[in-house]
């Protein structure tokens, strides 16, 4: 009589029970390397958009406040009038860059690319603004892309242009450049339209780094990143909004060197003996009122976030002693009226009727969107012609 086994398992058990193993190790396994590339992807598109955008940020930087700049074609037999020249070598891909007569080296270094390649597109116009594109290339293809118009500044106030091809672009052509001379001391009064293009560039770049925030997934491991890219380039604490005094903070870190260019607009000729005649926030007489800071006031239109139709007041306030952001109660001391081209100062009466004040002292955010609250501020103020 043959004995019955009470303990072990069969070879069907055991074959079974191992290929079920098999069966959950293979699909955890899937899933980690599914994570690990999914991880391992946005860690590479985050190396491939910061190396574009910190070659954009450095040019871009550069470019603003040059005092020279020549746009060539690398093949190109003119003569490379200024010191410092950037160029992306035709056959490594990286940006190069040489000042006076030292060799050319690679800016960053072979091991910052990660076996990238970049490509600059650019146009220099004969307006005094460049389009600068920054494109990185991974296994030949366009990986990331970075793009904007440059307002030279210091070139557009010393009433010059680029040099070199205008008004057609290039591909990683040289860019040669001086921005030893100081031209910015010599700013008088800032072009206000200029200004005001500032002021939406610098708006229309928010949303759209919101927009691109707000479309990611919850979980998407970029996201953090993002929200901490917004907060650091525009000074917010909180994604969904740019307030007044951020956007105008920005403006002034991006555009003018973090301080507003000094006024100088010949307020002399507004002096009175009576100063308790003129505007009651300006303590004086407004030939001593210099120097001035340049501020705007940006207000959405009701009910839209398009920044075609916002609303801005350009004017110039009166710098504190101690504080240079001062804000004067956002009372201005000269007012830009984008209808007549002229800025306005206060009214200078002896019957004191025509106090220059902010058509409404009561209006603390004025939405000046039509013709009629200039044509008010007009009848108060004197235009400085």
């Amino acid at each position: 009589m043959r004995k019955k086994h009470s303990g072990g398992f069969t070879l069907v058990e055991v074959s079974v029970s191992m290929a079920i193993l098999a069966i959950a190790m293979g699909a955890t396994i899937s899933i980690f390397l599914m994570v690990f590339n999914l991880f391992g992807h946005g860690a590479s598109e985050n190396e491939v958009k910061q190396l574009g955008d910190d070659i954009y940020r450095h040019l871009s930087r550069r470019l603003t406040y040059c005092t020279h700049l020549q746009v060539l074609p690398q093949d190109s037999d003119i003569p490379h009038a200024y010191a410092s020249e950037y160029t992306v070598d035709a056959d490594t891909g990286h940006l190069s860059y040489k000042t006076g007569d030292d060799p050319a080296y690679d800016f960053y270094g072979d091991e910052w690319y990660k076996k990238c390649k970049v490509q600059l597109l650019v146009t220099a116009r004969a307006d005094g603004r460049v389009e600068l594109q920054v494109q990185v290339l991974q296994d030949g293809k366009v990986a990331y892309r970075t793009a904007s118009t440059i307002e030279l500044i210091n070139i557009t106030l010393a009433g010059t242009a680029p040099e070199g091809v205008l008004d057609t672009p290039l591909t990683d052509p040289y860019l040669i450049l001086d921005d030893t001379e100081i031209i910015s001391d010599k700013v008088k009064t800032p072009v206000p339209s200029q200004m005001k293009e500032y002021v939406l560039t610098a708006f229309s770049d928010f949303q759209k780094d919101k927009a691109e925030y707000n479309a990611m997934a919850w979980n998407d491991p970029r996201k953090a990143q993002k929200k901490q890219e917004i907060m650091d380039k525009y000074g917010v604490s909180n994604v969904a909004s740019f307030s007044n005094d951020q956007m105008r903070d920005y403006v002034r870190s991006t555009y003018y060197g973090g301080t507003w260019p000094d006024i100088d607009l010949g307020l002399e000729r507004f002096s009175v003996e009576n100063t308790n005649k003129l505007n009651p926030y300006v303590k004086g007489d407004l030939k001593d009122i210099a120097p001035l800071e340049l501020q705007f006031h940006a207000a959405n239109v009701p009910g839209t976030n398009d920044p075609d139709k916002m609303s801005i007041v350009i004017y110039a306030v009166q710098k504190g002693p101690a504080n240079s952001n001062n804000h004067s109660m956002w009372r201005p001391l000269v007012v830009y009226d984008p209808y007549d081209s002229y800025w306005y100062a206060p009214f200078p009466t002896t019957g004191g009727t025509k106090l220059g004040t902010y058509k409404d002292a009561n209006v603390a955010t004025p939405r000046p969107d039509d013709k009629a609250y200039y044509d008010n501020l007009t009848e108060l103020w004197n235009p400085l012609k």
